[in-house]
């Protein structure tokens, strides 16, 4: 929920009362960092995990066929992984494990060029 930070981190967004937003992350959650930076391009939640009002034209997970990859640890995620703009926590993993789905990806890529 924007204003409000979850389960006592920092990783939190809030609208001022004019076109500006300040993002809060703590460094250890970069998927979370991500998440609320997405955000500040205007991109809403995505389904899954009981995101209120999310955008159903965001796939909740990655696409079949589609293999995300993370350089950091060399760790890839298959389909059904959860999408970075949900809630969700995919299986087998946890809540900073989260994965852009290539609609993410394109939306952001418009939002850079624009």
């Amino acid at each position: 929920m924007a204003g409000q930070p979850r389960e006592g981190r920092f990783d939190w967004i809030w609208p001022i009362d004019n076109d500006y937003r300040a993002l809060v992350a703590q460094a250890t959650l970069a998927a979370s960092c991500a998440h609320e930076m997405c955000h500040t391009f205007g991109i809403a939640h995505s389904p899954g995990g009981g995101a209120d009002d999310p955008d159903t034209s965001l796939p909740s997970t990655l696409e079949a066929n589609v293999i995300g990859w993370r350089a950091t640890d060399d760790k890839t995620f298959g389909p059904g992984w959860a999408d970075l703009m949900s809630y969700s926590v995919p299986v087998g993993g946890t809540y900073q494990d989260r994965w852009p789905t290539a609609e993410l990806w394109n939306r952001l890529f418009d939002r850079l060029n624009s």
